[in-house]
Parts: structure tokens; C-alpha cells; sequence
């Protein structure tokens, strides 16, 4: 075709379409991204246990008391299992890691709520110092900021077909985090504070600020 013939309509279509085109960020794999993830909660961590320091007999409460251990491990799983489940959730053809993550998750949080709340004597619960359960969850909020914004601002990367779970995803990942390590310098032990505050925080992060970020991440992720 000579440099003054007319070009094909269908040809300068596309050309127009491509122009319009915004720069697509690319996608990092979820192995990167929760690598991005641990090493920010390892950072907060060094922060937390550097200010709180961690609790005194770590191993000897985590062999000895079924309910201090059932919270750990529940509170570990739903990390794992939540921040994976973000970061498949906007992937196309992850989802089945996406049910596996969110699974794992649920698994977790449902652990830690069940064992607190078996061991808690419910004919006669009590509160010690209120200002203390309040103080728990502060810290676990404040210490799941950083996470948060890693695991969602990755998830805003890619397209999310349902961006309120995306969100709650992300915050419940995040919550359990801050949770994690408070779980890891709070000193008390009664059940009902476990349940009320280290067991409960990542749920009122991922009902609460979930819901209120799920906006925000329909604008992102697309």
C-alpha cells in the first residue's frame, strides 16, 4: 500500500480504540505478593515486640494452655489464608485458590472464636480492667495499618470481580495480623478477653472497614 492511499476504516477503528487505552499495571504473582506481605507484618512486628516485648513464657503457654494455643494457630491460619485469598481474588483463573484461601480463613477465625469461647465460664463472666480490652483492640488495628495497605494495594492491581469481598478479605488478613501479635505481648490470659478482643479484631476490621473500603476498591481494581 502506497504512503498516500487511504487506510482500511476497520484498521483506523482500531488504532483509536488502542489509543484510548489507559497503561495497565501489571499484575504481581501471589507468591511475590505475600512475600511483600511478611516482610511488612515482620517489620511491624520487630516494632511491636521492641515497644510491648513478647510474653514471657511463649512456649510454656503455648504447650500448656489449649485455649492461649487454639487462638495462635487459629489467628496464623487466617492470615495465611485471607491474604492469599485477596491476592487470588483478583487473578482471573485463581479461584480456586481464591475458596482455598477464603476456607483457610474462615477455618482459622472460627478456631480461634470456638476455643476462647468454650473456655470462657459464661455463668459468671467478668471484665477485668474494661480499659484493657479496649487498648487490645486499638493495638490490633493500629498494627494491622501496614499490612493493609500492602495486601490491598496489591489487590488493587489486578480486577476484582467482587470488590466488597476483596476488601473484607484484605481487612480480615490484616486484622488477623494485628491480632497475631497482640496475641504475641498481651499478658492476659482469661478466655473472655481472647474472645472479646485477640479472636474478635480481625472480624470487626473485615465487617467494619471492609465495608467501608469496598467502594474504594471497585474504583481500583478493575
Amino acid at each position: 500500500m502506497s504512503a498516500g492511499a487511504p487506510r482500511d476504516p476497520a484498521q483506523r477503528l482500531i488504532d483509536q480504540l488502542a489509543s484510548d487505552l489507559e497503561p495497565v499495571q501489571p499484575i504481581a504473582p501471589i507468591p511475590r505478593g505475600l512475600a511483600a506481605v511478611a516482610a511488612v507484618t515482620l517489620a511491624v512486628a520487630l516494632v511491636a515486640f521492641g515497644v510491648y516485648g513478647l510474653r514471657a513464657n511463649l512456649w510454656g503457654d503455648f504447650v500448656g494452655d489449649v485455649t492461649w494455643a487454639g487462638v495462635l494457630v487459629g489467628l496464623a491460619l487466617a492470615v495465611i489464608g485471607a491474604c492469599t485469598a485477596t491476592l487470588a481474588s483478583v487473578v482471573p483463573g485463581r479461584e480456586r485458590l481464591l475458596g482455598a484461601g477464603a476456607a483457610a480463613a474462615g477455618v482459622g477465625i472460627a478456631l480461634a472464636v470456638a476455643v476462647a469461647a468454650a473456655a470462657t465460664p459464661w455463668g459468671s463472666p467478668r471484665f477485668d480492667a474494661p480499659l484493657s480490652q479496649l487498648a487490645c483492640v486499638v493495638r490490633g488495628s493500629a498494627f494491622a495499618g501496614l499490612p493493609a495497605l500492602v495486601v490491598l494495594g496489591l489487590a488493587a492491581r489486578g480486577w476484582a470481580a467482587r470488590p466488597g469481598w476483596t476488601a473484607a478479605l484484605g481487612m480480615l488478613g490484616a486484622g488477623a495480623v494485628g491480632a497475631l501479635l497482640v496475641h504475641l505481648t498481651c499478658p492476659a490470659v482469661a478466655p473472655l478477653h481472647l474472645l472479646c478482643t485477640h479472636a474478635s479484631t480481625p472480624l470487626l476490621l473485615a465487617t467494619g472497614l471492609g465495608l467501608a473500603l469496598a467502594p474504594l476498591m471497585r474504583r481500583l481494581a478493575r
